[in-house]
């Protein structure tokens, strides 16, 4: 466990920065924001403008969303930067509120009113129309997952279904042990109940603290076992995340005898 999730970091951190001009941007917006709520909060404690129980909610929403913001590095992305935002988002409104107080704004309060139940409104009649799309398409005749199917309840395209009865045809009728060495694994091994452990998600980071070098030797290793890998045919389509070095040590070091729907076959 601690192999994992502990002891890759550094890899994770040097081998995925992701960080292009609209990264860069979101950064330096991150960062405006946690000036203005660490300026703001400063002024207000300072000069005594709030009380001893908004002093320590604000001191608190500080300490947790700095820390916070610093996940969204290294793979700067939507998720990241939402997650790593909400905490800052959430204490500037806390802010922002404290100081409409202290400036005595004369805002009406019907026009407050209607504007938040105008949004109440709009987000509970998306998600219920998101509800009777999903609800129609699962509940429809031509749904392909079963209840007991890890997949059941999920939304899918139908060439998808067929990649993955073709892919898990494979893998279940070869005598050889196949391992798919990519970020689709999961598409095949989930509803075969089958695993390959760190080989399903080869993601620089999730590797251990051998990493890249790590999965290599154990290729390696497996040298004894008959085993088939499978590989994105087309570099471009691999995942970012992926390691491109085992990548490399499987296409120079094994011989390609097929292909299936995407993916190559190497032996």
């Amino acid at each position: 466990f601690i192999n994992y999730t502990v002891l890759g970091t550094e890899e994770f951190a040097t081998g995925n920065l992701a960080l292009d001009w609209f990264g860069i941007i979101d950064v330096a917006f991150l960062i405006l924001i946690a000036t203005i709520n660490i300026v703001l909060t400063f002024i207000f404690i300072k000069y005594k403008k709030i009380t001893s129980m908004q002093k320590r909610q604000l001191i608190v929403l500080n300490c947790f969303s700095i820390p916070f913001i610093l996940t969204v590095l290294p793979i700067v992305n939507f998720a990241h930067v939402f997650m790593g935002i909400c905490l800052s988002i959430i204490l500037l409104l806390v802010l922002i509120s404290i100081l409409l107080r202290e400036v005595d704004l004369n805002i009406n309060q019907k026009i407050i009113n209607t504007i938040l139940t105008v949004l109440v409104l709009f987000v509970c009649g998306y998600s219920i129309s998101n509800f009777i799309s999903w609800y129609q398409t699962i509940y429809s005749g031509n749904y392909k997952f079963e209840k007991s199917h890890p997949f059941y309840g999920g939304i899918y395209e139908e060439s998808l279904i067929e990649n993955i009865d073709k892919v898990t045809n494979y893998i279940e009728n070869n005598s050889n042990k196949v391992i798919v060495l990519s970020s689709k694994a999961a598409f095949y091994m989930v509803p075969m109940k089958s695993s390959n452990g760190m080989l399903d998600l080869p993601f620089k980071g999730n590797l251990g603290k051998d990493g890249e070098e790590g999965v290599i030797r154990l290729l390696e290793n497996m040298t004894n076992e008959e085993i088939e890998i499978l590989i994105e045919k087309d570099e471009e389509n691999v995942f970012w995340q992926e390691s491109k070095l085992v990548r490399k040590y499987i296409i120079e070091n094994m011989n390609k005898i097929g292909e299936i729907e995407e993916f190559e076959i190497y032996k």
